[in-house]
């Protein structure tokens, strides 16, 4: 809508068509759903691209061409010097280093698409002459084909311009040849090992905010216009606009980088489609969604989910908690109750689904059984104590797999290992093991 609009009203003044879905881009391409568009027009890129170069193709005379191509040759190669020239000269100035320069002129030398819509003006206004007209074409399309040639070049010849620059008598001599006094605009920066949560609904809102707390890194992909502008404007949360079923956004939000994704969406069609497209872009990442039933968990685990969240069995459980509150059961036997019960449905869940992917595919699924990470509080009956002496495998019935201590990870920590408050501990048991070890 915004580019036909555009283009209509840029033609209504006089000018044409092809200039207003210019400035219809630019605007898009500098709003928050860039990233959306992007992913949208992707799929007709390169058929739009082929039109255009199979149609300025068409217009060229060979003949004249073949009579003409060392002045063709000549003013192709000279047009590219100075553009590369000009632009590069552009770029220095604005404060980036030689080599930035080099690149950037070496990839914007081409003649650009607008010339060939002024040479048809100047052409019908009798402007151009068809001889002219002619020279053009081909000069044009000599530099594009000049332009794959250099591109693939470009990072020789700018570490080359950097070598030479490299001299120290040059170096002192033109500091900024080498050296940027850009300084890249705040933004979202790039992470690694961090959550995509995908759906900013009260869910998404509360899963990013203490994954905030917990201080990891996370990136939050939403299609609703009004969630991201109030969430990017008033809290400054790092939500991206777009939809998840387009790859480009998934790529902007670091899902090839991604330890873990969160998706609660509504939609079960839609979970399954993502989930099959992030495995596409990042086969080892933790995609944990929700389902509503017991199919719905079933059929989004074979699309590639690597665990699913039952809200109909959430809910039940909430309520059986409540519920036995109130006829006053202690509260550590409706943990254990709820213990068993969760133990009991999501095994049967797995079960489904590995039977009908085969048994090679259980991996660590081991039924009945689960890894947990705790910390070691203060009072604790297990700081200070080393890890041979407080007898886990025996008395409790579950095995330290690692411990995280500041920022470093021991994994398979030996028995004279001494267990500090503070410390993280990763455990292996069963559900209920597991479960009376975290709440000691």
């Amino acid at each position: 809508m915004v580019c036909l609009s555009v283009a209509w009203l840029t033609s209504a003044l006089g000018l044409s068509l092809s200039l207003g879905a210019f400035l219809a881009g630019l605007i898009i391409s500098e709003s928050e759903y860039s990233h959306e568009a992007f992913g949208t027009i992707l799929p007709f890129r390169d058929v739009f691209t082929s039109f255009f170069f199979i149609s300025i193709g068409l217009l060229v005379n060979m003949d004249f061409f073949l009579n003409h191509i060392w002045q063709i040759a000549v003013i192709a190669v000279t047009i590219m010097l100075l553009k590369s020239l000009v632009a590069g000269s552009a770029i220095f100035y604005t404060g980036h280093n030689a080599r930035v320069a080099l690149l950037a002129g070496l990839y914007v030398s081409q003649v650009g698409e607008f010339a060939f819509i002024l040479a048809e003006s100047g052409r019908e206004n009798q402007v151009v002459s068809e001889s002219n007209y002619q020279l053009f074409l081909a000069v044009s399309i000599a530099t594009m084909a000049f332009t794959p040639v250099v591109m693939n070049r470009s990072d020789a010849y700018s570490n080359r311009l950097s070598a030479f620059f490299m001299n120290e008598s040059l170096r002192k001599k033109f500091p900024r040849l080498l050296k940027t006094s850009v300084q890249i605009p705040a933004g979202l920066p790039e992470v690694k090992d961090h959550v995509v949560i995908i759906g900013f609904n009260d869910t998404g809102k509360n899963i990013a905010r203490v994954v905030r707390m917990a201080k990891i890194p996370f990136r939050v992909i939403d299609k609703d216009p009004e969630i991201v502008l109030a969430s990017t404007a008033a809290k400054k949360q790092p939500v991206i606009f777009g939809n998840a079923l387009n790859s480009a956004v998934l790529k902007h939000a670091g899902i090839e980088r991604a330890r873990a994704v969160v998706i609660n969406l509504n939609q079960v069609s839609d979970v399954k489609l993502i989930v099959s497209e992030i495995r596409k872009l990042s086969p080892s990442a933790y995609i944990l969604t929700t389902g509503k039933s017991l199919s719905d968990m079933s059929s989004i685990l074979e699309s590639g989910a690597s665990d699913v969240i039952s809200e109909q069995f959430e809910t039940s459980v909430e309520i059986v908690t409540r519920l036995l509150s109130r006829y006053l059961v202690p509260i550590n036997d409706i943990d254990d109750f709820i213990v068993r019960l969760r133990g009991l449905n999501y095994e049967m869940v797995r079960t489904i689904h590995y039977e009908q992917k085969g048994l090679q595919d259980y991996r660590l699924e081991i039924s009945d059984t689960e890894i947990l990470t705790f910390k070691v509080r203060e009072d604790s009956q297990f700081a200070g104590k080393k890890l041979m002496d407080l007898q886990l495998r025996t008395d409790w019935g579950i095995s330290v797999l690692a411990i995280k201590r500041g920022g470093s990870i021991m994994a398979n920590p030996g028995g004279e290992e001494i267990i500090g408050s503070g410390d993280i501990l990763v455990v292996f048991g069963s559900h209920e093991n597991v479960d009376r070890i975290a709440r000691s």
